[in-house]
């Protein structure tokens, strides 16, 4: 390894860029699959249950691989494992894409996203806490804002592809012109723009030395005893129970709002407009986060994000104004992209740049059964009320939850709270 000097330019946050640009072209991808789900599901004869199978595969894919890229973004060869993931990115799309039957359709879909995890927010967010410490929420905020980027272009780009393949909604052909392009662009910025630690560059984090040299890691031996450590905390995993339920107020969102606005005469074109307000506000969401977070710490922030989100449940209950429905999906997308930064923050913060990624994996660990349960659980209880307003219901306790969880769990690496947190 380099011996870290100051003469070379910081190149942290040319790093985060290729990062940020990583994820909006491979996590991202996976909002193609929400287009093309009709189509599969008509072309291949298949129920929308069979499909959804898939779906499913794609979160436990996501979620199982956490704990692994965890480690490897720590202490691992990180680079090769995030291009054979763009390799096995397109494998699954070729799959996927020259088949006819489910199950094979299915092996291709967990392929393809065991790759989209490989080279996604996972070792993405912990590459960005080894270069960061003073900036770390920032930084970790504009990598969540690349992923609502790709998040905007990409639905529309897929169904103007399936417009324009040679056969009706040609699903197979929008998937494999979208895979080679992204793979195209995610394996370059690999390549040219992924660096593991700013040591590895003779650089520092914050290219501040005095940093650099309070949070040095001690080595594979110590950084194991030091996630040894951390796993007997119970800051650890009464964060990870309060981010699980966050994701499951914030899945809750996405799913049942559109369905909620239908049940009260709204359009499904005007009800959709709802989902792009969220979108464009988490951007701004995650931006303000970033800023205020690496003044304040993480923990208020989260607290106001999670309160946010609380209010505006409680008003989309409460009335049933179209205006005013979209101010408050603006405000849920405001919460939901504060949140989307502050998790990975958490595990540099409370547990330090040498052992963030494994954090961040058992985040992911933690949370794949709470998401894999959370839509089933939530529309049975809108069934049993006869009305998606008991899954808004369901999103508030959800939300409460965590925010006790997070009021008891301590942000700070001595374990006591601090105004200013590193």
């Amino acid at each position: 390894m380099n011996t870290p000097s100051m003469a070379a330019p910081f190149s942290g946050w040319r790093v985060n860029i290729a990062l940020a640009l990583l994820v909006s072209t491979g996590v991202a991808f996976t909002n193609a699959f929400g287009v093309v789900f009709e189509a599969v599901a008509a072309d291949m004869q298949l129920s929308r249950a069979q499909v959804g199978i898939g779906m499913s595969l794609m979160m436990l894919s996501i979620g199982l691989t956490a704990p692994i890229m965890g480690r490897l973004a720590d202490i691992g060869p990180i680079r090769p494992t995030m291009l054979g993931g763009v390799i096995a990115m397109l494998l699954g799309i070729a799959v996927m894409t020259h088949t006819a039957s489910g199950w094979v359709l299915a092996a291709g879909m967990l392929v393809c996203c065991v790759g989209i995890a490989l080279h996604g927010m996972v070792p993405s967010n912990a590459i960005a806490n080894n270069w960061f410490v003073a900036s770390r929420a920032r930084a970790l905020a504009v990598i969540a804002i690349g992923l609502s980027i790709g998040g905007l272009w990409i639905p529309p780009m897929t169904a103007w592809l399936m417009a324009h393949g040679t056969v009706e909604n040609d699903w197979r052909y929008a998937l494999q012109v979208m895979a080679l392009g992204l793979a195209l662009v995610a394996g370059m910025t690999i390549v040219f723009g992924v660096v593991r630690r700013p040591e590895d560059l003779g650089q520092h984090a914050d290219g501040d030395a005095v940093h650099a040299q309070a949070q040095m890691s001690a080595g594979d031996d110590g950084q194991d005893e030091s996630f040894a450590s951390a796993k007997k905390s119970r800051d650890l995993w009464f964060l990870a129970l309060s981010f699980a339920f966050i994701t499951m107020a914030a899945m809750v969102n996405g799913a049942f709002l559109v369905p909620l606005l239908e049940e009260r005469g709204i359009a499904k074109l005007d009800a959709a407009y709802a989902l792009s307000v969220v979108a464009f506000a988490s951007m701004i969401g995650s931006l303000l986060a970033g800023l205020v977070a690496d003044r304040t710490g993480p923990k208020i922030v989260l607290q106001i994000a999670m309160s946010t989100m609380i209010v505006a449940f409680t008003v989309l209950l409460w009335q049933h104004s179209y205006i005013v429905s979209l101010f408050m999906a603006g405000a849920v997308g405001l919460g939901v992209g504060a949140f989307m930064p502050m998790q990975p923050t958490t595990a540099g913060v409370r547990f330090g740049r040498a052992i963030a990624g494994r954090i961040i994996g058992v985040y992911g660990i933690t949370q794949l059964p709470f998401t894999l349960g959370a839509i089933p659980l939530v529309a049975t209880i809108a069934d049993k009320m006869g009305t998606y307003n008991g899954a808004f219901v369901a999103a508030i306790v959800f939300l409460l939850i965590a925010l006790t969880l997070t009021s008891v769990s301590s942000f700070s690496a001595d374990g006591t709270q601090r105004a200013r947190q590193q």
